[in-house]
């Protein structure tokens, strides 16, 4: 029994499949005169019959365009054609047009020359800085030892008892 206007099988993906059927011609004499019935009183579903109708008769008269006779032949040709190219000559052939100007090609080589030296040696000796080195000079063996004296005075004060904690208060 098809639903009325009011239980749309619009409304549920399941009960729209019954309208997908009755427009492939899938469903039986009375299950397609209920979806008629229907029909007839829901236009949401006639609209989407009628899509679906419209889709079909599409469908059923498109025609694939003949092959050729050769087509076979061809296929075979450029099948076999890219098995027996190597990766090498495949990008080469792609590359030719930019090769065919000679700065071009002067410039991909130096390119090319400039990246085999820089993955040859990547690491290349920085000379320090003149700054760094004319301020490593600078420090005096005198100064050295009067900060080390300083930090050991420093030690002395920081282990000495503390007399002021020890001695009463007096006001």
């Amino acid at each position: 029994m098809m639903p009325g206007p009011t239980n749309c099988p619009m409304n549920s993906q399941q009960e729209a499949a019954l309208l997908l059927d009755y427009c492939a011609g899938r469903l039986e004499a009375g299950a397609a005169r209920d979806v008629e019935r229907h029909l007839a009183e829901c236009a949401r579903c006639t609209e989407f019959v009628a899509g679906q109708q419209a889709l079909w008769n599409v469908m059923n008269s498109w025609q694939a365009p003949p092959v050729s006779a050769d087509f076979d032949r061809h296929l075979d040709g450029r099948l076999r054609e890219t098995d027996s190219l190597l990766w090498i000559e495949r990008v080469t052939r792609a590359l030719r047009p930019a090769f065919a100007r000679p700065p071009l090609a002067l410039a991909a080589v130096c390119l090319v020359m400039a990246a085999g030296m820089l993955l040859r040696n990547p690491r290349a000796s920085v000379a320090p800085s003149v700054d760094s080195h004319a301020r490593m000079e600078q420090i005096e063996p005198e100064q050295v030892e009067k900060a080390l004296d300083d930090m050991q005075m420093l030690r002395e004060l920081s282990s000495a008892p503390s007399t002021d904690a020890a001695s009463p208060k007096t006001l």
